[in-house]
C-alpha cells in the first residue's frame, strides 16, 4: 500500500430544415427564465438537487448547502440571486441556475457588474447546466441579465475553463457574434486524472521527490501505525473529524494569519454549515492522515459526479519534519487511482502551489467578462476594466504609504 493503510464540442448552428432556423434560436423559445432571491428558492430544492447531479460541468460550489452557507456566513453584505433557466410547461425542467451578485466600488469596479457567485473558498464558478444546448441556455440567461432593469448587464464569469462546455458555449456564441467576450485574467492549476496505476503515476515525478516521499513514509511507519482515510456525511466519525481539521487548520499558520476557519465565528459557521448541514444533503469529503489514530493532517473536499474538488487543507506543525500535508495529497491521489473510481482531482489552486509538482495534469482557468450586447460591449468591457486597474492602482498605493508610516511610527 506504499506506506498506508487503507473537448472540444461541435456545435451545429443550423437545423437542416429548409428554412434553416438557428438551433439555438428554437431552444431559447422553449425556456422560460426566472428571477429569484436565495432565500426564496426552498420551493425548488429538489430540482436544484437533481440539476446538481447531472449538470454537464459539475460545480459544487453551487450545490445549495454550500451556497446558502457561503451568503449567509462568508460574503456578509453582499445579495445573492438566483437566476433559474426553465425547459417545457407542465412539468417543466430546471435545465439552467446562475448564482449572480452585484458588485461594485466596494470590490473595486466603479461602474458595477454582475458576477457569478464568488467567495475567498469557491474554486470554479460555472453555472449549472443540464441537457444537450448550453449555448441556448447562456444565450437566455445573457439576454435576459441585458434587458433586466435591476442588473448590469455586464457579467463576469471569475473562474471558468475555456475547455467546459460552458467555456465553449461562451467561445462559440462569440464566434456567431451573440456576445462579446473578453478575458482578463488567466493561470494554470494542478489536476490529476486516472493513469494505469499510482506506481506509474509516481514514476513521472523526479527521483529525489519519489525519494522524499518513501522517507517520509518509512520515517512514520517505523515509529506507528500511518492510515489515510476517506471520510463521508453521515459516518459516524465525520462531525469528530471535522471538528479536529477545522482545529488543526487553527492552529498553524493559517491561525496566524487568521485565515483559518476557526479564526472568526462567521467562518467556522460557514464551515459546519458548508460541509456539514442539517436537512440538506452535503458534497463534502474528508481525506484525513492518522498515526497511532491522531490526525496529523487533512483536507477539505467536495464532490460532484466523480470529481473531486479541493477547499482547504490542514496540518500538525509538529510533525512538519515528515510533510504531512503533501502526504495526504499524495494518499488521495493514490486513492483517485487504486480503490475510489473518481474521474478528477481539483487542487482549486493558483499556478504556484507546491502541489503542482505533485499532481501533473493542468487545467486553465480563466476570468471572463462577457455581454449580450454586442454593439457597444467591448468598449464598455474594456472601460470596466481600464476603471478597475486604476481603483487598484490606487488601493496598492495608499497600502505602500500606510505601511510606510507603521515602519517610521
Amino acid at each position: 500500500m506504499n506506506g498506508f493503510v487503507h473537448q472540444h464540442r461541435n456545435i451545429d448552428a443550423y437545423a437542416s430544415t429548409e428554412d434553416a432556423v438557428p438551433v439555438r434560436e428554437r431552444c431559447q423559445q422553449s425556456l422560460e427564465v426566472e428571477l429569484r432571491e436565495l432565500s426564496k428558492c426552498e420551493d425548488v430544492l429538489s430540482d436544484w438537487l437533481r440539476l446538481c447531479d447531472r449538470a454537464k460541468d459539475p460545480n459544487p460550489y453551487y450545490c445549495p448547502s454550500f451556497l446558502f452557507a457561503s451568503a449567509e456566513h462568508l460574503v456578509r453584505g453582499l445579495q445573492c440571486h438566483v437566476v433559474l433557466v426553465w425547459e417545457g410547461k407542465f412539468p417543466r425542467t430546471l435545465v439552467g441556475l446562475f448564482p449572480v451578485a452585484i458588485k461594485g466600488l466596494r470590490h473595486g469596479y466603479i461602474q458595477p457588474i454582475c458576477e457569478l457567485w464568488n467567495d475567498c473558498v469557491t474554486g470554479i464558478s460555472v453555472p449549472l447546466i443540464s441537457g444537450e444546448n448550453v449555448d441556448a441556455v447562456w444565450s437566455s440567461f445573457l439576454k435576459f441579465v441585458s434587458n433586466h432593469p435591476k442588473f448590469p448587464d455586464i457579467v463576469h464569469c471569475p473562474q471558468i475553463c475555456p475547455h467546459s462546455h460552458s467555456g465553449q458555449a461562451l467561445q462559440s456564441l462569440g464566434h456567431c457574434q451573440e456576445l462579446i467576450n473578453v478575458v482578463d485574467e488567466t493561470h494554470e492549476r494542478a489536476i490529476a486524472r486516472p493513469v494505469a496505476s499510482y506506481r506509474a503515476y509516481a514514476k513521472r515525478w523526479s527521483k529525489k521527490r519519489q525519494v522524499n516521499i518513501r522517507t517520509a513514509k518509512r520515517k512514520l511507519t517505523d515509529r506507528g501505525t500511518l492510515s489515510l482515510e476517506t471520510v463521508y456525511p453521515g459516518e459516524k466519525t465525520f462531525s469528530d473529524d471535522l471538528d479536529e481539521l477545522l482545529r488543526l487548520e487553527a492552529s498553524g499558520w493559517k491561525g496566524k494569519r487568521r485565515t483559518a476557519f476557526n479564526s472568526r465565528p462567521e467562518s467556522r459557521k460557514f464551515a459546519l454549515n458548508a460541509f456539514n448541514p442539517e436537512g440538506l444533503p452535503s458534497a463534502a469529503q474528508l481525506t484525513v492522515l492518522r498515526f497511532n489514530g491522531q490526525i496529523i493532517a487533512g483536507l477539505f473536499n467536495l464532490t460532484s459526479q466523480g470529481h473531486v474538488f479541493g477547499v482547504r487543507s490542514g496540518f500538525d506543525e509538529a510533525y512538519s519534519a515528515f510533510s504531512p500535508g503533501i502526504l495526504a495529497y499524495v494518499g488521495l491521489l493514490e486513492h483517485l487511482l487504486e480503490y475510489d473510481g473518481h474521474r478528477e482531482l481539483d487542487s482549486c489552486t493558483d499556478g504556484s502551489h507546491l502541489l503542482n509538482k505533485y499532481w501533473l495534469e493542468r487545467k486553465t482557468i480563466e476570468g471572463v467578462y462577457v455581454t449580450a450586447e454586442v454593439e457597444s460591449g467591448a468598449r464598455r468591457i474594456e472601460r470596466v476594466l481600464s476603471l478597475r486597474n486604476a481603483v487598484k492602482r490606487g488601493r496598492d498605493h495608499c497600502e505602500v504609504l500606510l505601511n510606510r508610516m507603521r515602519q517610521k511610527g
